[in-house]
């Protein structure tokens, strides 16, 4: 059997590094930039009318999601694969998948545009806490109502009840995307997941590290007592070829997977168990066929390496169709026009500079004093920065 290969050196050269190095400033800037236009639904909270923010809010960071997604195809020529149940778009769910790399949920994004394009405002992401950190984009996962886990059980039950709570609340579907294994699949991941089944008289994984079934325990329970669940859509995903294992690696080599693989299968709530033990069973018994499936995957040889559909599983076509290919096109344009923009503006009035300046600051306060919320920081942060806008154009009217 040939496993794929990680971030292969032969494949780095000063073009691969320059096409990393593009790719991470246009997220990281684009994020940055992008943070503006949620300034213009700060009405919509002002005067109350919370569910008006929370759908453009949504709609907006949707469209950014097309940027990455345009970029790993345009750039790095990465080609996605898509077969099994479709996701909809318009019921709440809760999507769980194995946790290969730590860009997968970056890839799931291209697999929800093939599905649908409008489950990328539907869809919900549980992730490490440190991620909120990141500039701009951080900041725009908070303000799209993203879970951030902190590996703690206390606090993150807290967080998950609090946002499934505010989901249900506004009356809005959302596909909530959790990894029970809690973490990639590295070396020390897979050392440690070891040495778990090993003291608990279980099979080792070679493709998988087994999942921590209490943190999924408790979101099932409480989608299920909040009455915010239809399904559970189980994804695997695959790499036929090479594996890139994180975004450091990604930007510094530009060296990117040739092809990412799903496999989706949906699982009516009605058919998953209820009670703790039968669901930390259920949960054990999905990834040992989960396992079997990998290793049925990379079993093949390199170039035939594909999974095997259902009888009534849709495959989607890996090339995009007209109009697909058109939406991408028109998105990576305009946040390419987008950047030079706000570029050129930010070194040259000193207006622009002072607002994002105000910005990074009161963000990096914020998190500092009080370690953010998904919400707060964000709209405090937006205010305060249109505060400052004000002052400076009364200012400049003043001279």
């Amino acid at each position: 059997m040939q496993t794929p290969t990680k971030g292969c050196l032969k494949d780095v050269n000063i073009f691969t590094r320059c096409r990393g190095i593009f790719f991470g400033f246009m997220l990281l800037l684009c994020s940055l930039y992008g943070c503006y236009i949620i300034m213009l639904f700060l009405p919509f909270l002002i005067f109350n009318h919370h569910r008006l923010w929370r759908v453009s809010v949504d709609r907006g960071i949707g469209f950014w999601l097309l940027l990455p997604i345009s970029l790993m195809d345009f750039l790095f020529g990465t080609k996605f694969s898509v077969m099994g149940d479709p996701i909809v778009a318009t019921e709440p769910a809760l999507i769980i998948m194995n946790h290969r790399t730590r860009l997968d949920w970056m890839h799931f994004w291209s697999a929800l545009y093939k599905i649908n394009p409008w489950l990328l405002t539907t869809e919900k992401i549980t992730l490490k806490a440190q991620l909120q950190n990141l500039p701009g984009a951080g900041w725009a996962m908070a303000a799209n109502a993203f879970i951030f886990l902190q590996r703690s059980r206390e606090t993150d039950s807290e967080r998950l009840a609090e946002a499934i709570d505010y989901y249900s609340d506004l009356n809005m579907n959302y596909q909530l995307l959790f990894f029970p294994e809690g973490t990639d699949k590295s070396p020390g991941t897979t050392e440690r997941s070891n040495e778990y089944a090993k003291k608990n008289g279980l099979k080792p994984y070679e493709y998988l590290i087994h999942p921590r079934t209490a943190g999924f325990v408790y979101l099932l329970n409480k989608m299920r007592r909040t009455n915010y669940i239809k399904c559970i859509y189980d994804v695997t995903i695959a790499f036929p070829e090479r594996i890139v294992q994180s975004e450091l690696e990604l930007g510094l080599t530009g060296v990117a997977p040739q092809s990412v693989h799903f496999d989706i299968h949906r699982i009516d709530i009605a058919d998953v168990p209820k009670e703790e033990d039968a669901v930390c069973n259920w949960l054990n018994k999905l990834w040992r066929q989960k396992e079997e499936k990998l290793r049925a995957f990379y079993e093949k040889p390199v170039g035939k390496r594909s999974f095997t559909p259902r009888g009534t599983d849709i495959v989607w076509p890996v090339k995009d169709t007209g109009l697909h290919f058109a939406v991408k096109t028109f998105s990576m344009s305009l946040w390419l026009c987008v950047l030079c923009m706000w570029t050129y503006h930010t070194f040259t009035l000193p207006f622009i500079q002072c607002c994002l300046f105000t910005a990074v600051v009161t963000y990096l306060v914020i998190r500092k004093v009080y370690g953010g919320t998904i919400l707060q920081s964000s709209v405090i942060i937006i205010i305060i920065t249109i505060i400052d806008a004000r002052q400076q154009l009364n200012s400049s009217s003043t001279s």
